[in-house]
């Protein structure tokens, strides 16, 4: 019994997340139709995936995109919120690869507002769960849970590193 309360208590105490990573900022899903073709509320829990990644391997209509109605959990590192079932019903089209413009639902449950600085966006983790769209669409599935040693995730490295043009992060402050 101890070993499994050990167990879950290092567990809960050192989440790490696998899947993408990317930039999350918060868009008006409400200002009209989606590319999946609907329309949305922004008190919704749903998602705009990058236009680049809605378009890998469907050439068709954007209405029909496979993408389209699966789910996705998003987690947060610095707030340690994980964000489960939130729908794709849209792409991005100034989103990076793995960037994801979320509702301002999803991004009023997901950001930490100490860490908002008034620009709109996080870096989060996020992955697919299998959940709804019309055939497998391999999306790596988020995992959160104890891998191992983590590095100190700093919120803003990432987006320094692109700003700044180059990937050497050794001049950054921490």
């Amino acid at each position: 019994m101890k070993a499994q309360t050990l167990a879950l208590a290092l567990a809960l105490s050192a989440p790490l997340a696998s899947a993408y990573q990317g930039k999350m900022t918060n868009y008006q899903v409400s200002a009209g139709l989606t590319s999946c073709g609907t329309t949305h509320a922004d008190s919704e829990m749903v998602v705009a995936l990058s236009l680049s990644l809605m378009q890998q391997g469907w050439p068709g209509n954007p209405n029909d995109n496979p993408m389209c109605n699966t789910y996705i959990n998003i987690w947060n590192p610095d707030t340690q919120v994980l964000t489960q079932n939130v729908k794709v019903v849209d792409s991005c089209r100034g989103c990076a690869m793995y960037d994801i413009d979320a509702s301002n639902a999803v991004f009023a449950a997901v950001a930490d507002p100490a860490l908002d600085h008034g620009n709109g966006w996080e870096i989060v983790d996020w992955g697919g769960n299998g959940v709804g769209g019309k055939r497998d669409l391999g999306l790596e599935t988020l995992t959160v849970g104890p891998v191992g040693k983590r590095e100190p995730h700093h919120p803003h490295a990432k987006v320094a590193r692109e700003e700044k043009g180059d990937g050497d992060d050794s001049q950054m402050a921490g």
